[in-house]
């Protein structure tokens, strides 16, 4: 009976030991030890990945690649190139086909399309969004142009039932759906969901394109992205409530104070393209961010606040081009990495946790696509110093981010310096010092269990307490490092992995041996600036990725007219079809 007692209490102590080793050793140093190899994993990810990407996709400054990139010319604009001064041709309809919608918008940068939402969705969209509007904090708010008077945040499509409702109403209009298609390929990604809403007292914005000729697919599609806007009023909105001002036509302007100063004397508003002046509650209108455009004020005193819903697209991700310069691109973080086609189901696969995964580009249905991820978007804009990827707004992200959310101590953050690789230092350093710390904390809490484990055992003169430290081991360190070299090697023998080590992924769209020379006097023949009525013949949009863009040269105003004298031709008897040709030619 003594023994037996006695037995009794060593398996108890035993039992006491076991769960006080487990949670002052075991569980800090599986956590630990799970923070150091996720960070080893980020590093190796980094500088494997993500910084060739980042060198690969920088534009910023080196005039000498993009001038090897260009695919039109700088084309000065007049009046003589806006395609409508009224709003004539912009409307399309349930009998317009996908190729006459394509058309419409390739011409003139835009186009509006009738009954996107249904009265009773708009209604409860407009509610929803309104209060958000209440409500919002700071950090939330995006900055807009002409910002007094106006508010604008980015949305989550599950934040409301609404949000998820009305995306789908989207994604179920057929000829919504066929003109992104023919414009950017299909299944086009998403790069915006926001509203914006100005009240009584919004002053007119300043015009502007959403994204810049220095950097859009005006003059280099085959490096940029050309993308698209959908602006969705809430409310039926007249001239005098600010209805958008356009410029049709612009998206093939260049110049900057000359077209500014054009669209000004002879823009107009969306409302006007209507017949009775008045832009329906849940028509779209879908802009080309390269058109010249801007809000209006709200003048028209009592009148409710004119809110406006927005989602905007652009082609998936390519091996050549990359996002636009000059927009934020606003878009929740967890938004980032869908497509058009999750908007059927927003209430299901852009919900967390799929959605956080799809940001962060770590997995998604098999029957899905990727569009552009948080951390590729985020390089593009660190690499071309653009908009939430400037060096000067590094500090505003460390106190907001960094400190605010994540609750970072400025011991473990990076240095923030005044130079163009300011994020770069940044990131680097910081995650320097957080595996050094963990390396350090882990060897200390090995330390102590081994320490620990060996008076055990001595004291007992057995070795068994050594056994169960190994086994231990095995499942606190052995599993999460071959979980991490699994991950590491899924990424490596991933098609995009393959694609950026290979140099494949933000490759230059031509090679070298096809550049322009640098200097127009070194070329041995005669060189001349095109005109809008010269006809241009061009190899450089000959990529099936460019969608709609592929066909850029047939929209330009002189290869229109020469295609019109060719139909006219067609009419003429063939006796005489020679000399019309002819005719044209001279």
């Amino acid at each position: 009976n003594v023994s037996r007692v006695k037995k009794k209490r060593r398996t108890g102590w035993s039992r006491i030991l076991s769960c006080f080793c487990f949670l002052l050793l075991d569980l800090p140093s599986f956590a630990i030890f799970i923070a150091l190899i996720g960070m080893c994993c980020l590093e190796n990810i980094y500088y494997e990945y993500h910084l060739p990407l980042l060198i690969a996709a920088s534009r910023a400054g080196n005039d000498d690649q993009l001038r090897k990139e260009f695919t039109y010319y700088d084309r000065e604009c007049t009046v003589n190139d806006l395609s409508s001064r009224t709003g004539e041709g912009l409307l399309l309809s349930n009998t317009t086909t996908p190729k006459e919608a394509v058309d419409i918008v390739m011409t003139h940068g835009t186009g509006i399309i009738p009954g996107l939402l249904t009265p009773e969705t708009v209604k409860e969209l407009r509610a929803y969004i309104d209060h958000r509007n209440n409500h919002l904090d700071r950090a939330e708010k995006i900055p807009v142009s002409q910002g007094k008077k106006r508010v604008s945040f980015g949305i989550e499509a599950t934040e409301s039932p609404i949000i998820a409702t009305a995306l789908k109403e989207l994604a179920n209009h057929d000829l919504l759906e066929a003109l992104l298609h023919g414009l950017v390929g299909e299944d086009p990604a998403l790069t915006e969901i926001t509203a914006i809403t100005a009240r009584y007292g919004a002053k007119n914005q300043a015009w502007h394109p959403d994204v810049k000729p220095d950097g859009n697919a005006l003059k280099f599609a085959r490096t940029y992205s050309h993308s698209y806007s959908l602006f969705i009023p809430l409310q039926d909105t007249s001239s005098k409530m600010g209805a958008t001002t356009v410029c049709p036509g612009t998206h093939y302007c260049v110049s900057w104070d000359d077209t500014q100063q054009m669209c000004e004397l002879n823009g107009f508003q969306v409302s006007d393209a209507f017949p009775e002046k008045v832009w329906k509650a849940g028509n779209g209108f879908l802009l080309n961010q390269q058109m010249w455009h801007r809000g209006g004020k709200h003048a028209m005193e009592g009148a409710e606040d004119r809110i406006v819903f927005i989602v905007s697209f652009i082609g998936r991700p390519d091996q050549t081009r990359q996002l636009s310069r000059g927009t934020y691109f606003h878009m929740k973080w967890l938004m980032w990495g869908h497509t058009f086609r999750d908007l059927h189901d927003a209430h299901l696969s852009m919900a967390k946790p799929y959605s956080i995964f799809r940001s962060l580009s770590i997995w998604k249905p098999q029957n899905r696509n990727f569009g552009y991820d948080l951390i590729t978007a985020t390089i593009m804009r660190i690499a071309n110093m653009q908009m939430g990827g400037h060096p000067d707004e590094l500090p505003r992200f460390k106190v907001q981010v960094i400190e605010k959310l994540f609750h970072l101590p400025e011991s473990l953050q990076g240095p923030v310096t005044d130079d163009a690789n300011a994020w770069l230092v940044y990131i680097e350093e910081t995650m320097k010092k957080m595996i050094n710390l963990l390396i350090v904390v882990n060897a200390g809490i090995m330390a102590i269990y081994g320490i620990i484990i060996c008076l055990i055992g001595a004291s007992q003169r057995s070795f068994r307490p050594l056994k169960i430290m190994t086994v231990h081991m095995i499942f606190t360190h052995g599993l999460p490092a071959l979980f991490a070299w699994r991950v590491l090697h899924g990424i490596r023998t991933s098609e995009w992995g393959r694609g950026v080590t290979a140099g494949r992924i933000m490759r230059p769209p031509f090679p070298d041996h096809l550049g322009y020379v640098k200097d127009a006097d070194t070329s041995n023949g005669l060189t001349t600036m095109p005109t809008r009525n010269d006809v241009l013949v061009g190899s450089r949009f000959d990529a099936p990725y460019l969608g709609a863009y592929s066909r850029w040269l047939d929209y330009h105003p002189g290869n229109v007219e020469f295609q019109n004298q060719i139909l006219k031709c067609k009419n003429i008897p063939s006796v005489l079809d020679v000399a019309c040709l002819d005719n044209i030619i001279a």
